[in-house]
């Protein structure tokens, strides 16, 4: 059985716990083959919030075993909570961070799942991080079916 440190953290239902309900699923480009989209990856962005936590470890659970095992896709958020696709906020600039690999800084905030993700019983799970609104660190587990 799984415990959770709530100390700092209200707890309702999982939908108010976790941020990922902005799920977006767009296809990447690639344009080391040209134009064409790729045919194995979507992008999955989002935000993890109870305020917002950042430098959390967000990665999609194929298995549906709240663990992160080696082979299942993960990133970070940002400082603001975010992955995959920072939304333009506060005068700044949106950030989507996939758009290069190569970009090390960058990239480490990017979650790509495979394009079938939607279709099979997978989940987005997220755990740790520090709150941005109390500056706790955050310790518990949230996850989320992928729809």
């Amino acid at each position: 059985m799984n415990t959770y440190n709530t100390q700092f953290f209200k707890r309702t239902a999982l939908a108010t716990a976790i941020g990922l309900a902005t799920f977006s699923l767009t296809g990447c480009m690639d344009s080391s083959d040209g134009d064409k989209p790729s045919a194995t990856n979507l992008q999955m962005s989002g935000a993890v919030v109870d305020a917002f936590v950042a430098n959390s470890r967000v990665w999609l659970d194929e298995n549906g075993n709240k663990q992160r095992d080696n082979d299942e896709p993960w990133a970070y958020t940002d400082a603001q909570g975010y992955y995959s696709y920072r939304p333009a906020r506060d005068g700044g600039d949106a950030i989507n961070y996939c758009v290069n690999p190569r970009d090390t800084a960058n990239y480490r905030y990017c979650l790509e799942i495979p394009d079938d993700a939607g279709t099979k019983n997978h989940q987005v799970c997220t755990d740790g991080g520090r709150d941005q609104l109390t500056g706790k660190l955050y310790r518990g587990l949230m996850c989320m079916p992928v729809t």
